[in-house]
């Protein structure tokens, strides 16, 4: 036929109208091309619907079937509107009616003299001169009325062309109309297209290159579905001719069904199979879809292929489910790929077979699940649907699986039971998904004791009355050791704080974990000597409830509690030495138990510790685990006593007093350089603390705006007064704390006791006096 103007724009209207799968946007090309093409005055679609307006239909009184009309969906040219007079058509009536119900086109180039078309003055009105209208039909299945009013005169190849155009149209309408019914979302569409059994490949209209093949079609030439890509889809044919009478048979019908055809295998022999091919649009090009069966099993692709058809919406929705039948008797009449992949058979081993026995025979407790009990089995009894979200199905390998299923009766002709049809899903990863989220909610109950116990600790901590707000010091010595703050404070290194009591050895860890990465987690104190020996494991640790007499609750321990942050371990030389070995544990694994617990805990800790003992001496004597004292002194930093940093004494005298001016509501403003003096004559046993403290019962005792030392301190002794000769460190600390003790005549607490002027907690004095052997003569 000779390509006039008029029929290249129709191929180009096809071409439009085929490259969308919007059924809106495909009516709209259609009329619209119509109208633009063929100087029509108007161009219009009907589709077959539902009787839907029948009480306020125009077209009522002509309707002899209410169940179905025709529903005006598209209008182009001077009737745009698609709510008008003729927005139902009754099947049968006038000349749209008529078409349809005859399923026969009507054709006129002679308008005014045509009997069909009453409206005379209209057609005059309107200066039309013919008329072209079409049922669509898909497949014998009418899908409404295309029609068209032109102001010029047709020729008969031009309405030949157009019926040709009008099947065109029905199968892009259909096309649309199919795609416009899939809810599934694009993964799920490529899974059923990946889990498909039969070899599919998808090429580009073009030129014939392969955009996408799946393993079953590389199967069948002997290649995989990778080296199949970007190979030209003429080269597997064995008469390359072949592909160019399908493009003319799919440019005629649209698609190809059940073509006997010859294809190329790797070893360039011919083997015969069914194809069959249709246009789609993949990944924004024209593309051909085509997919192949052995002809041997043609009987079983034509049984598949009109069940597709019958049950086309189940099938999309359930190709990724597993799908079996059953006969009245519980014997397995089909099953699909699917299903027997999950359960790990062969199709043919299922077929015929008891299902129950074979895959459903036990419940999820282990008990036996007899058929009587069984909902599949009672969909073909009782003719009902059933629904079972969380039982077992048993595989071949004799593991199980976590399932849902539906039961569907399966009724005949006559309404009576014959079977029915079960699908069902694999939920291992719902069932994990599930497990996770309990796992998670678990973390978040821990988190959340967690947070609750470390608010405890900073409450408890934001009570201490810390002895200092920052680092004051002038001295050079000190300034050696925020030094070695500086280095050692972004590592992660454990550090060991060594120093007399009252040296600040609390203020160096506070100021190494706030200058660390760690700082935005707590630092958590431990005070290894203010705590029972039977209570520190648990307060390092924590303990399980019922570990011992008292634990009504769970406990986290300190350790716990620092993770991701610091934890100060102060005085550390008089942890107990059978704690010593747990310690070092969490040290070097970074786990321990709790307390009456068997659960290994797992924390990311950074460990400064603190002493006033020599280490290296306890370690000789046995007090001191060898092995724990490498693991802590990794960085070790000595504070100097206050006594060798005599020029700090007046910025501490004045901060003290500023301190406590603020404290004890004072307005002590002058510091005679006497009372400097004998502060700096002073050797300050305990240190920095001691200092506070002589400076705080100086200004409680002083009257006015100047500081002045009250009549004890004159009484404080140096050790060379004493007529100590020197010894060892504990030896020193015995004889001061004896002095100190004899001269309050043993009073350990109040404003008088040797506590207070030791600069010492009570408790932490009697700690030392047990560990030093002092005691209170009889």
């Amino acid at each position: 036929m000779k390509q006039t103007p008029q029929n290249q724009s129709l191929e180009r209207i096809a071409m439009e109208m085929t490259c969308s799968l919007d059924i809106k946007e495909v009516l709209r090309t259609i009329t619209q091309g119509l109208v633009e093409e063929f100087d029509a005055a108007f161009a219009r679609i009907w589709l077959l619907g539902p009787g839907d307006l029948c009480g306020e239909c125009y077209k009522a009184d002509s309707c002899a079937n209410q169940e179905h009309c025709l529903h005006l969906r598209s209008s182009a040219g001077i009737y745009t509107r698609t709510n008008g007079e003729y927005r139902r058509v009754p099947i049968g009536a006038f000349k749209i009616g008529i078409i349809a119900q005859n399923r026969e086109s009507m054709i006129s180039n002679d308008v005014q003299a045509d009997k069909r078309l009453p409206n005379k003055p209209w057609l005059r009105e309107n200066e039309l001169q013919s008329v072209a209208g079409y049922p669509l039909v898909f497949r014998d299945e009418l899908l409404g009325v295309i029609a068209m009013f032109s102001r010029r005169v047709m020729t008969p190849e031009e309405f030949d062309r157009m019926a040709v155009f009008a099947n065109q149209a029905a199968v892009a309408i259909k096309n649309a109309q199919l795609f416009e019914t899939v809810t599934e979302s694009e993964a799920e569409r490529k899974a059923i297209i990946e889990s498909t059994p039969n070899p599919l490949m998808i090429t580009r209209k073009s030129d014939g290159h392969i955009l996408y093949a799946n393993a079953h079609f590389g199967a069948v030439f002997g290649l995989s579905s990778e080296k199949l890509l970007g190979r030209k889809a003429p080269d597997l044919y064995y008469d390359p001719a072949d592909r160019q009478r399908l493009l003319s048979k799919i440019s005629k019908s649209g698609i190809v069904r059940d073509q006997e055809i010859r294809v190329k295998k790797i070893d360039r022999s011919p083997l015969w199979v069914n194809m069959s091919v249709e246009p789609l649009l993949f990944r924004k090009e024209q593309a051909l879809i085509t997919i192949l069966s052995d002809i041997n099993e043609r009987k079983m692709a034509e049984s598949a292929l009109r069940e597709l058809q019958r049950k086309s919406d189940l099938i999309l929705k359930s190709a990724g489910e597993g799908i079996y039948g059953l006969d009245l008797e519980g014997n397995t009449t089909f099953v699909n790929p699917s299903a027997a992949a999950i359960l790990g058979w062969q199709p043919e081993d299922l077929l015929g077979k008891p299902q129950h026995d074979l895959i459903h025979h036990t419940k999820p407790d282990g008990s036996p699940y007899g058929r009587k009990s069984c909902p599949i089995y009672a969909a073909f009894k009782d003719g009902e649907v059933h629904t079972v979200t969380d039982e077992l199905f048993w595989r071949k390998d004799g593991t199980s699986l976590p399932v849902e299923y539906t039961s569907t009766p399966i009724r005949d002709e006559a309404d009576s039971l014959v079977g029915a049809v079960v699908t069902f899903r694999d939920i291992t990863r719902r069932k994990q998904a599930e497990a996770s989220l309990r796992d998670a909610l678990r973390e978040v109950e821990q988190l959340k004791d967690r947070l609750q116990a470390e608010n405890v600790y900073l409450r408890e901590e934001i009570k201490l009355d810390h002895n200092f707000d920052e680092i004051i010091s002038a001295s050079e010595s000190f300034k050696k050791v925020l030094r070695n703050v500086e280095q050692v404070a972004s590592t992660d290194a454990t550090v060991l704080i060594l120093g007399e009591t009252g040296t600040g050895k609390e203020l160096i860890a506070r100021a190494l974990h706030t200058t660390s990465q760690r700082c935005k987690r707590p630092l958590v104190k431990v005070n290894c000597a203010a705590l029972p020996a039977n209570l520190i494991e648990s307060e390092l640790f924590g303990h399980e409830k019922g570990a011992f007499t008292g634990a009504l609750t769970r406990k986290q321990g300190r350790f716990e509690l620092a993770n991701g942050g610091t934890i100060f371990l102060d005085e550390i030389g008089d942890l107990p030495i059978d704690l010593q070995a747990k310690l070092l544990r969490a040290l070097q694994e970074g786990e321990f138990e709790r307390v009456g617990g068997t659960q290994t805990m797992n924390v990311d800790v950074r460990v400064i510790a603190a002493t006033n003992r020599d280490l290296e001496r306890a370690t000789q004597s046995g007090e001191f685990r060898e092995d724990l004292f490498y693991r802590l002194n990794v960085f070790p930093i000595s504070l100097p006593p206050l006594r060798q940093r005599p020029e700090d004494i007046q910025l501490l005298v004045n901060h003290f007093i500023q301190k406590g001016n603020a404290k004890l509501g004072k307005k002590i403003s002058k510091v005679p350089q006497k009372v400097v003096t004998a502060l700096q004559a002073y050797h300050f046993p305990g240190n920095v603390r001691e200092l506070e403290n002589i400076v705080e019962r100086a200004m409680i005792l002083s009257p006015r705006d100047t500081l002045q030392i009250d009549e004890s301190f004159a009484s404080l002794r140096r050790p060379a007064d004493s007529g100590s000769t020197g010894g060892t460190l504990a030896e020193v600390e015995s004889a001061h704390i004896l002095s100190i003790l004899e001269e309050t005549s043993w009073r350990i607490e109040g404003t008088k006791g040797a506590a207070l002027r030791l600069g010492l907690h009570a408790n932490t004095l009697r700690s030392r006096m047990q560990k030093l052997g002092i005691r209170k003569p009889s």
